[in-house]
């Protein structure tokens, strides 16, 4: 769809569409580094916390897609996209967490499956709303992508408080267990 919309809106030629994808891949590239090396590994930040960076990055970026009224302001949109890659990573790593280690090949298959099923179920979706809204908003799949991260916002939301209640109860525990005076 992105080509069609971006020929269609932005008069683009094959070259400037090349372009603008080695540009978004290569911007995508330096998101992808910066959430799993300096927010992951160095500066050990959660990753619900990531995954909430990830929605939100693709919420702006579908948002500045959609609405951009010239070339230059679309291509802030892979700027803007960064992070969302890191959505599917979180996502992994959150659930090779959740479950025990027999279980992790059979959990990163599922997401896998999963991930393979998303263009199939979304690329006829997007497509229809594409000509649909052709003439009037072309932009409007786009906001598909946008209202989908919303949910999925709330579930890291939602993971990220949980796991916040379960670091502030092992740490009363320790307290406890540090304050006890055993007897012999």
């Amino acid at each position: 769809m992105t080509y069609w919309f971006t020929r269609y809106k932005y008069k683009f030629t094959e070259v400037d569409y090349s372009l603008f994808l080695t540009y978004s891949v290569l911007v995508g590239t330096v998101g992808s580094f910066i959430t799993i090396y300096l927010f992951s590994k160095r500066w050990k930040i959660e990753d619900s916390i990531i995954g909430i960076i990830a929605c939100v990055s693709r919420v702006a970026a579908s948002v500045v897609y959609a609405m951009a009224p010239n070339r230059t302001v679309y291509f802030l949109g892979p700027v803007l996209d960064m992070f969302s890659a890191a959505a599917a990573t979180s996502l992994r790593s959150i659930a090779t967490k959740l479950v025990n280690a027999d279980e992790v090949g059979k959990t990163s298959s599922l997401i896998s499956i999963s991930e393979a099923l998303v263009p199939v179920i979304y690329s006829p979706v997007y497509s229809k709303v594409y000509l649909s809204t052709l003439s009037t908003f072309a932009g409007a799949f786009y906001l598909i992508s946008a209202s989908l991260a919303v949910p999925a916002s709330l579930i890291y939301i939602t993971l990220y408080i949980i796991r916040r209640k379960e670091i502030q109860q092992e740490q009363s525990t320790e307290n406890k267990r540090d304050g006890e005076v055993t007897r012999f």
